[in-house]
């Protein structure tokens, strides 16, 4: 506890202390931050909980010039913006009914009721300003143990959302728990089609998580092991996506997706439009090619992201000698060194500026790639006398 208490400056910020002093201490933080705190882990989103009502925090927030949100008061959620950074502070609340996807609740002073409807014990520990720590289901211990338990019947708590069974498995591919709660895993087992009751946004959002995660490769064969995997995807490779992390650990969460699935036709995950443009040139069968000319005129047309991505999934699917692999990994993208003013600074005008840009780029290429702008120019030119 004192080693908390000498590092409590990460968690409690000043955005945090202010909120603390406008609300009169009326507030504390709650779950993730406090977990990823304790687990020494950067500190990405911070969640309050307060006993007042929303219109009462609405008050508070509008009497400190405080700028927020009031998208989720139906459910007591206020977002206060503070330095450009978001706060959700939600009212404490117990569940009245549950559908599997929604909850309806009604509001409540008390912190530990507050706590009976969250998830897992890890994610119910509340701290105040001075850095006290509320631990209703013993969350510390098995954080410290690397245990995600559910809080109560993990049926029940399942039902209440089907969400609940990839969160579930996400915590455990980030701790990496070695021995996962056996009523857990039968539960997630015997409820996991009701995870077709879930949005594809919140399937996608999760799996991603998962994907990234540092025991992802573990998690994704326990998921197999207790069908829940299949209930996401159609089809996957889990032995390449084993090996593919394994070689390439800095690999994105789209780009194990695309391992994973390995060219088979993904159901519409409501992809953005640069994330549907990158989806199709990772599984596309994009082939290495061992000249190094080639390799360069490939590198400098997908860029070097996609040539890395491809150049490690071609080292497990076609396999090539470590020499050549290495050759290929640090090969410098070319520069195309002409533009469209060169040309135009050249007598060039109008359409015709395209159309010789295009040339140059032909026979840079041509050429093998010279870097100098001069030498490229020369050559539209000598091809402009034929």
């Amino acid at each position: 506890m004192k080693s908390i208490q000498n590092n409590l400056n990460k968690l409690l910020t000043p955005d945090i202390c202010f909120l603390f002093a406008v609300f009169d201490n009326q507030l504390r933080l709650v779950g993730g931050c406090i977990r990823d705190f304790l687990q020494h882990k950067s500190i990405h989103d911070y969640d309050l909980a307060t006993p007042l009502l929303p219109e009462q925090t609405i008050k508070v927030l509008e009497k400190n010039n405080i700028r927020y949100y009031a998208t989720g008061i139906k459910h007591g959620t206020i977002t206060a913006v503070i330095n450009k950074k978001n706060y959700e502070i939600t009212t404490l609340r117990t569940d009245v009914q549950t559908d599997g996807r929604h909850a309806d609740v009604t509001f409540i002073t008390n912190y530990q009721q507050d706590a009976t409807r969250r998830d897992f014990t890890i994610n119910a520990l509340y701290m105040d300003n001075n850095g006290n720590l509320s631990d209703f289901f013993n969350g510390l211990t098995d954080l410290k143990n690397k245990q995600v338990k559910f809080i109560g019947m993990p049926e029940k708590r399942i039902e209440e959302d089907f969400l609940r069974i990839l969160r579930y498995f996400r915590f455990i591919a980030y701790m990496g728990a070695k021995k996962p709660d056996k009523s857990a895993l039968t539960a997630c087992h015997k409820l996991k089609s009701g995870l077709k009751k879930i949005s594809i946004e919140r399937i996608r959002d999760e799996f991603l998580k998962i994907l990234t995660a540092p025991f992802a490769s573990e998690t994704l064969f326990l998921m197999q092991q207790l069908t829940v995997l299949d209930e996401i995807l159609p089809s996957y490779n889990l032995c390449l996506f084993h090996k593919f992390i394994h070689i390439y650990p800095r690999a994105s969460a789209l780009e194990r997706l695309a391992i994973l699935i390995n060219g088979t036709i993904m159901p519409d995950w409501k992809w953005s439009r640069i994330q549907k443009k990158e989806l199709q040139l990772l599984l596309s069968d994009i082939q290495i090619p061992h000249s190094q000319k080639q390799a360069q005129y490939l590198l400098w047309k997908t860029g070097r992201k996609n040539f890395l991505f491809h150049l490690y999934k071609n080292r497990i699917l076609k396999p090539f000698s470590l020499k050549k692999f290495n050759q290929l990994l640090y090969l410098k993208k070319p520069v195309f060194p002409v533009s469209g003013v060169d040309l135009y600074q050249k007598g060039f005008n109008g359409k015709e500026i395209q159309q010789k840009l295009c040339l140059a780029e032909k026979l840079w290429v041509q050429k093998n790639f010279p870097p100098k702008k001069s030498l490229v120019i020369k050559y539209v030119l000598e091809y402009n006398k034929k």
